[in-house]
């Protein structure tokens, strides 16, 4: 974690106007920093991870694939911290862009739908989680072969 840091502090640019020189691999840096960071589990850490985390959305477009992963990565952490309000806020922006690059009928805009079903029920919202939960089941239910486990599971909700 110690060489990561360094690596990290390395590829930041010297002042917050200037743009970093390589901010593909400072995105990679800061997101590995993150992985590892959640993995250590204390509060702190995650703090520590979801600030990495939001360093690296910041140099990244919108329209690269990883700003999807750094986006999900971000609401997964606000999930575990009992953020639902921010966690929704990201699955909802994960949600758009995978819709964008995959089609509103992939397993990834399922697997998001699911998540975005599952905060709606933590938050009391029926409707809402009743509603996300419906889109998913039936992008599973027509995927081929159908994800048997996870078709299981929204039942269960």
């Amino acid at each position: 974690l110690e060489t990561q840091t360094d690596l990290v502090e390395r590829l930041r640019p010297q002042s917050p106007q200037e743009p970093p020189k390589f901010p593909e691999l400072l995105v990679d840096a800061l997101a590995q920093q993150a992985r590892w960071l959640e993995q250590r589990a204390g509060e702190e850490d995650n703090l520590l991870a979801l600030q990495a985390l939001e360093d690296a959305e910041e140099h990244i477009e919108e329209e690269d694939p990883k700003a999807l992963n750094i986006k999900r990565d971000i609401a997964l952490l606000h999930l575990k911290m009992g953020k639902h309000d921010d966690a929704l806020k990201y699955l909802n922006e994960v949600h758009y862009l995978e819709r964008c690059l995959h089609g509103s009928q992939s397993t990834n805009v399922g697997r998001t739908l699911k998540a975005l079903g599952t905060v709606h029920l933590v938050r009391q919202r029926f409707g809402e989680a009743q509603e996300c939960l419906m889109q998913a089941l039936h992008i599973f239910e027509a995927d081929h072969p159908p994800n048997q486990a996870i078709i299981r599971d929204i039942h269960a909700k």
